[in-house]
């Protein structure tokens, strides 16, 4: 579930940070990068589905919580779950915090007592992820190795972004490169009161 996938109204500028550099508007950049995350998912045979919020920089209302939970409620209603990852949030993205924080509200309404936290590459810093992880009391913490074949979709998922690949590895350097490595994905496994 992408909960910022919402599409920019015409007229908006593309944000001056990445978007600008690659797209003519905010719209032409909120689709794109919806469809961005369509081949991306295609690459791993999962479904998208998304939320209405606005990425950070073309949200008018800023970091409204309540709107994070209730656009993760109506996108949870149309699924059915034995399990569920969220963002660890233990970086810099401020959407990502807002979803986790908005998240593991929803869920404890909903009576889930297990939730997986997942690290959000590029944002995902490893030397604040444990930290974080300890101030969310969470009870373990896994690293999911990938078999061959996972690896070679999971690289062909990402390089799917591509509007956003070649910037993140500007801007992230050596840590973008291991969101390539096979046994870089930690999860995090937290019981709700």
């Amino acid at each position: 579930m992408t909960i910022c996938g919402g599409v920019a109204p015409e007229g908006l500028a593309a944000s001056t940070s990445w978007d600008v550099i690659t797209w003519a508007s905010a719209r032409a950049a909120t689709l794109g990068r919806r469809q961005e995350d369509l081949s991306a998912l295609n690459r791993l045979q999962a479904v998208q589905s998304c939320g209405q919020l606005l990425d950070l920089p073309y949200r008018s209302d800023g970091d409204d919580e309540a709107e994070f939970a209730n656009s993760i409620d109506r996108l949870l209603e149309k699924w059915e779950f034995d399990e569920i990852a969220i963002p660890l949030a233990s970086g810099t993205h401020r959407d990502h915090v807002l979803t986790r924080d908005a998240a593991l509200g929803v869920l404890s309404k909903l009576g889930r007592s297990e939730v997986y936290l997942y690290a959000d590459l590029p944002y995902y810093l490893r030397r604040d992820a444990f930290r974080s992880a300890r101030e969310l009391n969470v009870e373990s913490s896994m690293s999911v190795i990938a078999d061959d074949a996972a690896v070679r979709a999971k690289n062909e998922a990402v390089n799917q972004y591509h509007s956003q690949v070649p910037l993140l590895k500007k801007d992230f350097g050596r840590v973008f490169k291991t969101i390539y490595q096979p046994g870089i994905e930690t999860l995090f496994k937290l019981r709700l009161p």
